[in-house]
């Protein structure tokens, strides 16, 4: 609440009287608004006038509040006292605002329309719109374009030889509407978040290639940020008939194993969305290669079949990401291995890098088959800053009026301001 006690006005003088009586006007006690009084007219010295009483503003509310006053220009206030279950507070002078704190069961049981609170219990400022009370939004609301990828699977059966299934990329998510999302997809759309709240960032791991003749590869790792997760890429499967044959799914789906019989690749997970590609199957056929896990940008190839033994499939191709205004590929496809009596492995994914955070798929040219961390990058306006918890790993960079934050490994959380 602000306001100012009222100044009071000046007297007329009134009817005289015995001029050694009253040679002045009164004048009206202070925070009263009381009128000044008259001096005698008779008397020729006189100070015909007197003036007004200042005005006074004296507030009423629960005891269980408490009330600030802040004082502006020529602001003065008593003390708050309590009376019984009320508490009083006194506005003597000037202009000034009080601000009520209070918890929820605090607020007065019949409050002003437009009063002004401090609720400790939600820790946000509210207010009385006549019905009920409302909070104030006191936070600046920031756009922020990311884009989130999860880690790589592995490659299946990755020490063993042959047949082992290509990893599938991570899951690709973004706000750049050119970009799209993996899977062919469109593009998230651009996040509002506000100032002085924490948001999660969590960077997830390749998974890793798959140790032993029936040990697929391992799916990839989440990645996180605030609302937005990108899944881990399906591990490869191993070979038939295995127990664990086919490709797992994921962000983007493992490829199958390989041998005589059939294998299925992963499937691409459509929830939270879709955001990648399955990944390549095994049709029936004498030593057909394993095939190639699923990318963000196509489907894994199948395993290749042939008298000499088949060639492993191709991985998945990788996809294009614009946020740092220079176009770089993620989440690739691993490919898979070759057959019984072939020595040529599937190609990672078409534009793979196999570089660290890129979300690649495990590959048979890889000598340990992991899949590659998952990678998250922001784009704030420069006029923001971020604080990041020490357990992530993180650089940033400004490109004309925005920051440029890359996370590249660990969980924690972030806030801007």
């Amino acid at each position: 609440l602000s306001g100012s006690p009222g100044t009071g006005g000046s007297g007329v003088g009134g009817d005289g009287g015995p001029a050694t009586l009253n040679t002045s006007g009164f004048d009206g006690a202070i925070n009263t608004g009381s009128g000044g009084g008259g001096a005698n007219a008779d008397s020729s010295n006189a100070t015909i006038t007197g003036a007004g009483g200042s005005g006074v503003i004296i507030l009423r509310y629960s005891n269980g509040l408490t009330a600030t006053y802040s004082a502006g220009a020529g602001g003065a206030a008593d003390a708050e006292v309590t009376i019984g279950s009320d508490k009083y507070i006194k506005i003597t002078a000037g202009t000034g605002t009080v601000t009520f704190t209070g918890t929820a069961t605090g607020r007065p049981s019949s409050p002003t329309e437009g009063i002004l609170r401090n609720n400790t219990t939600i820790g946000a400022l509210e207010f009385y719109n006549g019905t009920l009370w409302e909070q104030i939004n006191m936070r600046v609301p920031t756009l922020v374009d990311f884009l989130v990828v999860g880690g790589g699977g592995g490659l299946g059966r990755a020490n063993s030889g042959w047949y082992g299934g290509g990893g599938g990329g991570g899951g690709f998510r973004t706000s750049i509407s050119s970009d799209g999302n993996g899977g062919g997809q469109t593009a998230d759309n651009i996040l509002s978040l506000s100032t002085g709240v924490t948001y999660t960032v969590t960077v997830g791991a390749g998974g890793g290639g798959g140790i032993g003749n029936d040990t697929p590869g391992t799916t990839g790792s989440d990645s996180v940020f605030a609302t937005i997760t990108s899944k881990g890429g399906g591990g490869g499967g191993t070979y038939e008939p295995g127990t664990n044959k086919n490709g797992l799914d994921g962000g983007s789906g493992g490829g199958g194993g390989g041998n005589d019989g059939i294998t299925t690749g992963g499937a691409a997970l459509t929830s939270p969305t879709i955001m990648g590609y399955a990944g390549g199957d095994h049709p029936a056929g004498s030593a057909t290669a394993g095939a190639g896990g699923g990318g963000a940008g196509s489907a894994g190839q199948d395993g290749a079949q042939g008298t000499s033994g088949g060639t492993g499939g191709a991985g998945g191709a990788a996809k294009a990401s614009n946020i740092t205004s220079s176009a770089i590929y993620y989440a690739a496809g691993g490919g898979g291995r070759y057959g019984y009596y072939s020595a040529v492995n599937g190609a990672a994914g078409t534009n793979a890098t196999g570089a660290a955070n890129s979300g690649d798929g495990g590959t048979a040219t890889s000598a340990s088959g992991d899949g590659k961390a998952g990678i998250i990058i922001l784009k704030y306006s420069a006029d923001f800053t971020l604080t990041i918890g020490g357990n992530l790993t993180s650089s940033t960079s400004t490109v004309g009026g925005f920051k440029i934050t890359t996370f590249t490994a660990g969980s924690d959380n972030i806030e801007f301001n």
